[in-house]
């Protein structure tokens, strides 16, 4: 989620929180919200757990992955939840607030335990010991001792949890076996992100001053791709904020991320610093959150949830340091302005009923799933209408179109069903090459549907193999490439 109008929105965002949220009620609130949102998210995941075969979409093997679609992504979500759970049981002074805080901060606990990812638990115990680490070192008396408790509460539910669920179930790809995997020197998920830091430092190396680009990191793993991937077949992030950054907008780009996280971790500790009792308990709280999300950037992929609670953290710090600073702007307010008021109710309107309507439900029904039913060429032009929907959206859905049809001729093959007609697909494939022109995935898909075709007619052989061509230029070593070449080998030998 780098991409340019992802990062504008972003900043834009941030800016409008430490605008518009200017006093603690306001962030209250804002907590309040988020708390609510990420205890749903949790427990439908975990309710996902209780009950697979209710909830099938729910979760990935035995890693509950919840309404994110990955485990990973689910993780990394709870794990910053839990930190700003707890911010919101330091600032909401009213019961209800704390009863909220409380059931947020258990719900997230538990989808992150349930997800399965060992560095968010990591991460998630060293916010527990920097807040507690914070309270020691800054604060005194029997408020401050209490905080300090609940800091080491959390890190020791964590460990409880921990041990009742080793010492019961234990699924293979559960925490417990996720966590004595990692010490065997054998995990293939470390295994893979090794292979991802390596590709994007040879990326970094080809390009590095400006980069290859937001979101195309795949590109650089097509480029630098290892031979040995084994079961490691391509990745489309690095799975490191930091590397992401370094590899998709250069020097440039990382000097200026690593300039903003000073800042924010500047502003975080003047806040600690400024504010005494209650305050600076809240304080140390969103500080350790912040940790947090920098520290967790290290092993994660960047998704819209977690963009969320960066900019609520980036927000709270940037309206923190804007309290004590003198306004920019002494003139007439809209408030003193009745006119100004109204026309600015009104331009607010028009802009939020056009942005729902062309951001959210064309965005909603672009992505509607089209059941691959019926004949291809049926599904086909169902395809192509949801891709007019929403053209900037269109070239992932032409992508997964084009493997669609290819897994579904190659069926077609195995089950004995002949393939009467097949729809020309040239326009597609040109415009998904004129839309990513360095992306290896196009060429990919464009050889596996001619290759799947010419199971049922050998006239296709020779179109599969012009993008099989193209497919090595732009990614030579790749493991999907020596899969396309073998199928062509057995359909250039008739071996079908």
């Amino acid at each position: 989620m780098s991409g340019v109008i992802d990062l504008g929105h972003w900043c834009l965002y941030a800016l409008m929180l430490s605008s518009m949220f200017r006093e603690r009620q306001h962030w209250s609130w804002l907590l309040a919200t988020s708390a609510v949102v990420s205890g749903v998210v949790a427990l439908i995941g975990v309710a996902g757990h209780l009950y697979p075969s209710a909830t099938p979409d729910l979760t990935y093997e035995t890693r509950t992955s919840s309404t994110l679609g990955n485990a990973l992504f689910l993780g990394t979500y709870a794990c910053i939840g839990t930190g700003l759970a707890v911010s919101l049981m330091t600032l909401n002074k009213t019961k209800t607030g704390a009863a909220l805080a409380l059931t947020a901060l258990t719900l997230n606990t538990t989808a992150l335990w349930l997800s399965a990812l060992r560095s968010g638990i990591v991460v998630a115990l060293l916010m527990a010991a920097a807040f507690g680490a914070g309270c020691l070192l800054l604060d005194r008396g029997k408020r401050r001792r209490n905080a300090t408790i609940a800091g080491l509460l959390v890190a020791a539910a964590i460990a409880v949890l921990a041990t009742l669920i080793a010492a019961g179930d234990n699924p293979p790809d559960g925490m417990v076996a996720r966590l004595k995997q990692a010490t065997t020197g054998k995990d293939t998920s470390i295994a893979g992100r090794i292979a991802a830091s390596k590709v994007a430092l040879k990326a970094y190396q080809a390009d590095p001053i400006v980069g290859i680009g937001p979101e195309n990191f795949i590109v650089a793993w097509g480029r630098h791709a290892p031979g040995d991937q084994r079961k490691t077949h391509y990745f489309d992030h690095a799975h490191n904020k930091y590397l992401e950054v370094m590899v998709t907008t250069g020097t440039l780009g990382i000097v200026a991320y690593g300039v903003l996280c000073l800042l924010l971790m500047r502003a975080a500790f003047q806040s600690i610093r400024r504010h005494v009792g209650r305050e600076r308990l809240h304080a140390l709280a969103m500080a350790a959150t912040a940790l947090g999300y920098l520290t967790i950037s290290a092993v994660m992929v960047d998704t819209t949830a977690t963009m969320i609670h960066f900019a609520i953290i980036a927000g709270y710090l940037a309206a923190e340091e804007s309290r004590n600073r003198s306004p920019l702007w002494n003139g007439p307010t809209i408030a003193r302005r009745p006119w100004l008021t109204a026309t600015a109710a009104t331009l607010v309107g028009v802009a939020l009923l056009c942005s729902l309507a062309q951001f959210n439900l064309n965005i909603m029904l672009a992505a509607q799933q089209v059941e691959s039913q019926g004949s291809i060429a049926h599904f086909v032009a169902q395809e192509r209408r949801q891709m007019e929907l929403f053209p900037p959206m269109a070239q992932e859905r032409r992508i997964n179109m084009l493997a669609t049809v290819a897994q579904s001729m190659a069926h077609a093959r195995e089950n004995g069903t002949e393939i009467l007609s097949m729809p020309s697909f040239d326009q597609d494939i040109n415009d998904a090459i004129a839309a990513e022109p360095e992306n290896w995935m196009t060429p990919y898909v464009a050889t596996r549907l001619y290759q799947s075709a010419a199971l049922h007619d050998p006239q296709y052989v020779d179109e599969a193999r012009f993008y099989l061509e193209m497919l090595q230029r732009m990614s030579p070593s790749s493991e999907y490439t020596k899969m396309a070449l073998e199928t062509q080998r057995h359909l250039t030998a008739n071996d079908l």
